[in-house]
């Protein structure tokens, strides 16, 4: 740990005082940080302001985890529950689906496999005639991804999301993150709810537990718990080959999908958009992505929460895209 950024951190924690989450953030407050790496610090702090300055957010997080080793390298807190912000449950919206998408795989189905483009009850963005599990990733497809769990059922999904740790809460930075709302129910989801969940709609989680998703997606298959120092415990949650497959559909989401506004200059990015409504007229707009595609060094996850029209593709992406060029 860098030992200015260490006394930074300790500082900023405890001039930051316990957040009240029914108050209004002033127009522009300064970013509260628990960081433990200087390039990501400042990265962080003036993603985190741009995007409040931008557009009238009630809160802004913003995780940068190394995903070789589980490094938590920095999180900011903007708005109502200012450094906690990361570490607390919100939307997760369409950034689940590539999770949905791993256990398909994981249960045997075939990624050629073609599914109708309706469903009902749900609509796409995005509509298509039909799709595959790469689809499903590169447009958003929420009617994709109730037909992936019409095919496999619940169980291997939330087996899954149990491996990679939503099951509970993650401990790191001095903080313990709230445990993941993964339904109604909790343990299992209905069967009226599944569709909508497995693509995402209705879950909530912190963005450090998408963040260490997505790690894992990123380095071949392994969860890595958080830490500041990279010692977190290490469990194997998918084949290597089909973390790389999954890792393949999220930079073709970037090139040619959803996330195209995520990409940045000299470097191949991977990732996903997510909008969800988030309750009393706002709207939660997400990527969750990592660059170098093909051999990932950094995860970052974003989430912005506000009215209008705050979405993943047009809000949270392009702040993603000036992460990471802030990193490199």
């Amino acid at each position: 740990m860098h030992p200015s950024i260490s006394a930074l951190s300790v500082l900023l924690l405890a001039c930051s005082g316990a957040s009240n989450p029914e108050s209004t953030p002033p127009p522009s407050p300064a970013p509260v940080v628990a960081s433990f790496d200087a390039v990501a610090l400042d990265a962080a702090i003036e993603t985190a302001r741009e995007l409040q300055a931008s557009r009238e957010l009630s809160r802004v997080g913003v995780v940068v985890l190394d995903p070789r080793d589980g490094r938590l390298l920095a999180t900011t807190g903007l708005g109502v529950h200012g450094v906690d912000d990361p570490f607390r449950n919100g939307p997760t919206g369409s950034t689940f689906k590539p999770i949905t998408v791993a256990a398909a795989l994981t249960a045997g189905l075939d990624p050629a496999r073609r599914f109708p483009g309706t469903f009902e009850g749900l609509h796409d963005a995005h509509p298509r005639e039909s799709f595959d599990a790469r689809e499903v990733v590169m447009h958003s497809s929420n009617v994709g991804a109730a037909h992936l769990h019409a095919a496999i059922g619940t169980a291997p999904i939330l087996t899954l999301t149990e491996g990679l740790g939503f099951g509970g809460p993650h401990r790191a930075a001095n903080r313990v993150t709230d445990t993941p709302a993964l339904g109604r129910t909790g343990e299992t989801w209905s069967d009226a709810d599944a569709p909508r969940l497995a693509g995402g709609i209705g879950l909530e989680a912190s963005l450090v537990h998408l963040a260490v998703a997505y790690a894992a997606i990123a380095n071949g298959g392994e969860r890595i718990e958080p830490t500041s120092d990279g010692s977190g415990a290490r469990t194997r949650v998918l084949s290597a080959a089909h973390a790389a497959t999954v890792r393949g559909y999220l930079a073709d989401a970037v090139r040619e999908g959803t996330g195209a506004r995520a990409a940045a200059e000299g470097v191949t990015v991977a990732g996903k958009t997510g909008s969800a409504h988030a309750g009393e007229g706002q709207m939660a707009a997400l990527f969750v992505g990592f660059y170098p595609a093909e051999a990932p060094e950094r995860v970052c996850a974003i989430r912005a929460i506000g009215p209008g029209q705050t979405y993943g593709g047009t809000v949270a992406a392009p702040a993603f895209a000036q992460l990471v060029g802030r990193l490199r």
